[in-house]
């Protein structure tokens, strides 16, 4: 007596088909894979990240707030840039000091920490950092250099960067006479589909102090 025998490949047939040596194989369909769980332990990761960084910005700019042995008197200053990523925008901040050091020299040098606000057309900012500053005997200002960290938003069209995010960083300034050159990075602290994540931050402006 004759007998149909299966064949491997006819018993691993991933739909119903019936084989011309085997009866008809039932298989199930595999259970669909639901991909929520893993976004929301992402999504967690990205936030615990984003914290971990804001977190570190803060210690760094507290570090960069500590008192220094040479002071180079405080003083208020206002000013106008354009840049990325705020475009157009207004500054303000506070270069906090003591008295100049002591040397008798036409120029002194101090230094000191440094606050400051902007806000602009494509973002705000903030940022706390470090200042270099050159004086005349009359404490009269030549030049501030200083190094800052960073932390802006955006507003509905920022130069370069992704709308509606937050972005940390370090910026770097130059400021001889009335003229203000900056030039940083800061890195998106969000995940956004549109814009830079790591952005390239300049401006050119003019500074006055204000007493």
């Amino acid at each position: 007596m004759w007998r149909a025998r299966c064949s491997l490949p006819a018993l691993i047939e991933t739909k119903m088909q019936r084989s011309p040596h085997c009866p008809k194989i039932l298989q199930r369909d595999p259970p669909a894979w639901n991909p929520e769980p893993f976004v929301g332990v992402m999504k967690d990761m990205r936030i615990a990240r984003g914290l971990s960084r804001t977190a570190g910005l803060l210690l760094f700019g507290l570090a960069l707030l500590m008192p220094s042995p040479a002071r180079a008197g405080s003083f208020p200053y206002f000013g106008v840039s354009f840049g990325t990523p705020e475009r157009a925008a207004a500054h303000a901040g506070v270069a906090f000091g003591g008295s100049i050091p002591a040397g008798g020299g036409e120029l002194e040098i101090g230094g000191g920490s440094i606050v400051e606000f902007s806000f602009g057309e494509g973002a705000g900012q903030f940022s706390v950092g470090r200042s270099l500053v050159v004086l005349t005997e009359e404490k009269a200002l030549r030049a501030v250099a200083d190094v800052r960290a960073t932390l802006a938003h955006t507003w509905d069209s920022p130069r370069g960067a992704s709308p509606h995010a937050t972005y940390a960083g370090i910026e770097g300034g130059l400021s001889v006479s009335l003229v203000r050159f900056t030039l940083g990075v800061s890195k998106r602290l969000e995940q956004k589909p549109i814009g830079s994540d790591v952005l390239v931050t300049w401006g050119i402006g003019v500074q006055i102090r204000l007493r």
